[in-house]
């Protein structure tokens, strides 16, 4: 097995009153347990060197509760959103005709949600620059639409970390990444002190928990 996944899809109702029908979801675990994430036995950190990433931050260095703020800022152009979701092989409506997007209640087009996780994991390198693999992913949402022109910046937390057996190249840290639209780090910091993080809040773009491996 290489990758096994629950996904959701939005689908358009024909009549938007209509009632669904289906209320269920699976159960679901919150999270991929360690011993689920299987290392290669080519993997080895053990020669490492914090000069090939430029930052001196290894696994010993990073606290559960602690918040990073990636700070780097990304605006989006028209061109680079429509370039990435075609790469992507998304050739949605709401992401590439403008035309019938006109009279959304956007009036624009959607920048594509994939290309927005790609993003903030970009930024995410600026304090998480030896996160060197993304071993899993244990879930995430579109908290609110993104568009041509919104500046994309992403803070993440340090949920919980721990070890593997018999490995003492590497560990595991568990981080949700929050990405925030066209705001400053002060608005940034109040949204990710909170013991619970308002997921109402309209700066707020994506949510996303993983797991990553890191040198010790």
């Amino acid at each position: 097995t290489v990758v096994e996944w629950k996904r959701w899809v939005m689908v358009h109702k024909r009549n938007p009153s209509a009632p669904m029908g289906i209320h269920s979801q699976p159960t679901l675990k919150s999270f991929v347990d360690a011993d689920q994430i299987t290392l290669p036995d080519s993997l080895n950190f053990t020669a490492y060197k914090t000069e090939w990433s430029g930052s001196p931050h290894l696994w010993s260095d990073y606290l559960p509760g602690e918040i990073i703020d990636h700070c780097d800022g990304i605006t989006i152009n028209d061109s680079d959103h429509s370039l990435a979701t075609r790469l992507y092989q998304n050739n949605a409506k709401v992401h590439f005709d403008g035309f019938a997007m006109q009279n959304s209640r956007h009036q624009q087009r959607l920048v594509y949600g994939g290309h927005i996780i790609s993003l903030c994991r970009a930024i995410s390198h600026n304090g998480l620059a030896n996160g060197l693999w993304l071993a899993a992913i244990n879930g995430g949402s579109h908290l609110n639409p993104s568009f041509a022109g919104d500046t994309i910046y992403c803070q993440s937390k340090v949920i919980d970390k721990g070890e593997f057996a018999g490995r003492s190249d590497l560990g595991w840290i568990r981080v949700a990444s929050y990405g925030f639209k066209n705001c400053d780090s002060d608005v940034r910091s109040e949204v990710m002190q909170v013991k619970q993080i308002n997921k109402d809040t309209p700066q707020l773009v994506l949510q996303l928990d993983y797991t990553l491996l890191m040198p010790k």
